[in-house]
């Protein structure tokens, strides 16, 4: 079972309580946010917003200033990791690091 699939069943669970739910979805992958976001609505939540974006770049804020449109944020789910086959040290230091460090930040 892929992350998206165990997210999207998170979110049907507070669903199926009543709750409202609202997603945002952040990635470097328009293609991949495009298809998670078909995943939660196949889920039957239609309520999904997504942002392109480099977790490690302080243009970040516009994934702030997305998450303040749709109002407040109760929980982060930060997915972000690359191992040492997807990267040289360096830029998985600055995603597992520095990108945590922005997201956080954002959230104080």
């Amino acid at each position: 079972m892929s992350l998206q699939s165990v997210l999207a069943e998170w979110a049907k669970s507070l669903l199926n309580y009543g709750n409202k739910v609202t997603v945002l979805l952040a990635d470097v992958n328009e293609e991949r946010l495009v298809q998670t976001k078909e995943e939660f609505a196949g889920k039957g939540i239609t309520d999904v917003e997504y942002q392109t974006v480099d977790i490690t770049e302080l243009k970040i804020i516009k994934l702030s200033e997305k998450d303040k449109s749709i109002g407040t944020i109760n929980v982060i789910v930060y997915t972000a990791v690359l191992s040492p086959t997807m990267a040289d040290l360096k830029r998985i230091t600055q995603v597992s690091l520095v990108g945590t460090g922005i997201v956080f930040s954002l959230h104080d």
